[in-house]
């Protein structure tokens, strides 16, 4: 190669002229060079070979040696991971270091936790997400807790309170056509059912049963097999839940008595608590007067939650004779004709809570309800509160409360969820029970908030308010002074479609009469404000500017009532007027 370059390097400079003749010299010199160069390539060939077949050979050992590389990284990832996992296996993790009284809390609250995501989620899908395990079509979170390691499946097992909550389900089989094909899974699932119940030992249950029908018409056999299984379990049931869902017969013939079967006239069960729910139809009747006279074998029945009973004027016959629920002290129920409260009543001497939505009156000049130891009464509808009211007399009432406690704020802002406060009708149902409230509680937006002014003077014991809308005057009126013993206020004020000046003033004006109120306390006059919460509800565009400019007094005020031992909070919420 170095020679070959010689030779063209020694080259004359006349070749490289164009159109140059040679001499004989010159001829002699281009003939010599030809003769070397033809001697020359042959050996830079062979040179060239000779290379590639060393690069070749290098390129195969690079390539081994970079895969030989590759494997051993790879290894060594491998080695890690292993050392890693025995270190963590040999090492006293947190999860292992837990005794498993405390591991048994844990699992507690995850069972507590998935029961409490209600009953909707007892039948999914097997592709559903979460740690539910589909176990002969029904969900068991325990199976989950079971699969994760020997240890868990130990203290699982071996803890009789995980297993005291039992979803008590209809059976595959849940219409006639399918009690056949499905007769091996119902053994399964019953068998199931009750080795769930003995893992709990001799602990009460707490029953969570849901009775529906994927398909069709369900069977009545279907329904009274369930229901003697669970008559089985009710001796020993604390907490009873059902609920019917879809449940509809082939036709009304069959639905006869013996498909709701009853216990025998000596037993008596344990349960406290007893949940109904059922959408309202006329194919619930005769499940209604079940669920009523299977109240009768509960004498420590306190609280239950019913399902809507709208009956006749003979509407006793619901009841079965001679039943007393004298125990009972917390009634709920979505909606009731007058007739069965006034049954209900009748049974239940010892009530003190009632919550209902609405009651059908089925007679318009019959006297009012009247009951003398119920001392709570809650209302959730909004339309139908002044007629509500107007059929009840309670004369031990002590705590007053209207509308859903759970409204939102969004909500409580539209038209259908405001209330209109009829004096009239709020001051009959007052001169019907003479009562004297201690709490007053109104979830729901007044249309007109100034009207609930006379009633809170007719109610000087009151010891706790709340008002979704405060009437303007409602300080005023404290610093008469009225409520002397209003120890908790919690009220917003409202403030939509006004001018910044008109906002500040109403706001400046409502809390100098706040300081009034902080005098009489400091007199003693008035008793200390355990908990005082003013919220000013305004528009986005409103609040910002509000807080700037009234901020720093909002908080000077409530070190005032500091200062004398009393508590208020001043907030502001920005909140739309959707009722516009």
């Amino acid at each position: 190669m170095s020679s070959a370059a010689t030779i063209i390097q020694k080259s004359p400079a006349f070749l490289r002229r164009a159109n140059y003749v040679l001499n004989a010299e010159e001829t002699d010199a281009v003939q010599a060079e030809e003769r070397q160069l033809e001697e020359e390539i042959p050996r830079l060939d062979e040179g060239i070979q000779t290379c590639q077949d060393k690069l070749a050979f290098h390129r195969q050992q690079l390539e081994h040696y970079a895969n030989l590389l590759e494997a051993t990284q790879n290894r060594k990832n491998d080695a890690c991971s292993a050392l890693l996992r025995d270190r963590q296996l040999l090492s006293p993790s947190s999860m292992r270091a837990l005794p498993n009284e405390v591991l048994s809390n844990i699992f507690l609250k995850f069972i507590e936790m998935r029961h409490s995501e209600g009953t909707s989620h007892w039948h999914r899908n097997s592709d559903s997400s979460g740690l539910w395990v589909d176990t002969g079509r029904i969900y068991i979170p325990h199976t989950a807790l079971r699969l994760v390691c020997q240890r868990w499946n130990s203290v699982v097992v071996s803890e009789p309170h995980l297993w005291q909550t039992v979803l008590f389900l209809m059976p595959p089989s849940d219409t006639a056509s399918h009690l056949d094909a499905n007769k091996g899974l119902d053994d399964e699932y019953w068998g199931q059912l009750f080795r769930n119940v003995a893992r709990a030992h001799t602990l009460p249950l707490d029953l969570q049963v849901k009775i529906a029908c994927k398909k069709g018409p369900i069977s009545p056999s279907i329904v009274h097999d369930t229901l003697c299984r669970l008559m089985d379990l009710l001796p020993r049931t604390t907490y009873l839940n059902m609920e019917f869902d879809s449940v509809t017969f082939g036709s009304r013939k069959e639905v006869a008595a013996s498909t709701f079967p009853l216990p025998s006239s000596s037993d008596k069960f344990a349960v406290t608590n007893f949940v109904v729910g059922h959408p309202y139809s006329s194919e619930y009747k005769m499940l209604d007067r079940w669920i009523l006279s299977l109240m009768a074998y509960m004498p420590m029945l306190h609280s239950v939650r019913l399902p809507s009973m709208h009956g006749s004027q003979h509407a006793t016959g619901m009841f079965p004779s001679g039943t007393r629920y004298n125990a009972l002290s917390t009634v709920q129920l979505r909606d009731a004709s007058a007739d069965i409260l006034a049954s209900l009543f009748k049974r239940a001497c010892s009530l003190t809570s009632l919550r209902i939505h609405t009651i059908c009156s089925t007679s318009p000049s019959r006297h009012p309800l009247r009951h003398e130891t119920i001392s709570e009464l809650t209302v959730t509808t909004e339309k139908d509160t002044p007629n509500c009211l107007l059929q009840l007399a309670f004369p031990a009432l002590k705590k007053l409360e209207i509308g859903p406690p759970n409204l939102g704020e969004r909500r409580a802002h539209f038209n259908t969820f405001t209330l209109s406060w009829h004096q009239n009708s709020i001051s009959q149902f007052y001169m019907q029970s003479r009562y004297f409230l201690t709490e007053l509680s109104v979830h729901f937006r007044l249309k007109e908030p100034e009207n609930i002014i006379p009633f809170l003077s007719s109610q000087p014991s009151l010891t706790s308010l709340t008002l979704r809308s405060a009437p303007s005057s409602l300080f005023s009126f404290l610093c008469v002074p009225k409520l002397l013993e209003l120890a908790k206020l919690d009220v917003a004020f409202l403030f939509f479609l006004e001018g910044s000046r008109e906002i500040d003033a109403s706001i400046s004006e409502l809390m100098e009469t706040l300081r009034n109120r902080r005098d009489i306390v400091e007199r003693g006059d008035a008793c200390q404000c355990l908990l005082w919460k003013v919220d000013f509800h305004l528009e986005a565009c409103q609040l910002f500017g509000v807080e700037g400019r009234l901020g720093q007094d909002m908080r000077k005020l409530e070190g005032d009532f500091h200062a004398v031992g009393s508590r208020l909070a001043l907030s502001t919420t920005e909140c739309r007027n959707y009722s516009l």
